[in-house]
C-alpha cells in the first residue's frame, strides 16, 4: 500500500496479519499498487486482499466480517447489563428492609 488517503470522518485502520482492523460505520478507500478499493464497513473486521505479486484490485469492494469479540453492545450485553441492574434493586430493597428493622441491641 504505497498511500492511504482518509475521507472526512474516517477512522484509522491498522493492519493485523491477514486483517484490517476498523472502525464500524466508515467508508474507507484505499489508494495504491495492489490495493484500490472502496469499502463500506459494517462491522469490525475484514478479510484483507491477498499479498500475492503485483496485482491490481481495483473496483473491488468489500464488507466487513461479523467479529463478534469487538461488538459494543449487542444482544448478550444488554442481557447482562438487565441481570445485573436486577440484581442491584434486590440487593438495595434488602439494605432497605434491614435497615428499618427494629435493632435488638436499641432495646
Amino acid at each position: 500500500m504505497s498511500q492511504k488517503k482518509k475521507e472526512p470522518y474516517q477512522d484509522t485502520l491498522i493492519r493485523a496479519g491477514n486483517y484490517y482492523i476498523c472502525q464500524s460505520g466508515w467508508n474507507v478507500t484505499f489508494y495504491g499498487e495492489k490495493y484500490n478499493a472502496t469499502l463500506v464497513l459494517e462491522s469490525i473486521k475484514f478479510q484483507a486482499f491477498p499479498d500475492i505479486g503485483p496485482a491490481n484490485f481495483s473496483g473491488y469492494a468489500v464488507a466487513c466480517y461479523a467479529d463478534h469479540d469487538h461488538l459494543s453492545l449487542g444482544f448478550q450485553g444488554v442481557l447482562i447489563f438487565v441481570c445485573v441492574g436486577v440484581v442491584l434493586v434486590i440487593l438495595v430493597f434488602i439494605c432497605i428492609r434491614i435497615s428499618t428493622l427494629p435493632s435488638p441491641l436499641l432495646q
